[in-house]
């Protein structure tokens, strides 16, 4: 496969999303954290993100973790639930790999 022949997607829904609770820590002046956030998970994300890698975060997993979603960085897209957001995908094809 190359880096052209797949579509991905990363989906955090439960307690997953609180990975994005220590980059918005990172965040300065309470906007969105992207350009100011530092740190080698973050880095790893935006670099793959600008590579093609799609991430989602489910908006009842941060409201369950008490995370603004607007200090989000600019490469995550919240969708309204993760589950469904998996179906929806699954729907069009995608696989489901679950760590």
């Amino acid at each position: 496969m190359g880096q052209e022949s797949a579509a991905v997607e990363v989906v955090a829904n439960g307690e997953a999303v609180s990975v994005f609770r220590s980059m918005c820590l990172l965040a300065e002046g309470g906007g969105r954290c992207c350009g100011p956030a530092t740190g080698s998970l973050t880095e790893q994300m935006k670099k793959l993100s600008e590579i093609g890698v799609n991430f989602a975060a489910c908006r009842n997993a941060l409201k369950a973790q008490s995370i603004d979603e607007r200090n989000l960085p600019n490469f995550v897209t919240v969708v309204p639930a993760g589950i469904t957001e998996i179906a929806k995908r699954q729907a069009e094809g995608y696989a489901y790999i679950k760590p």
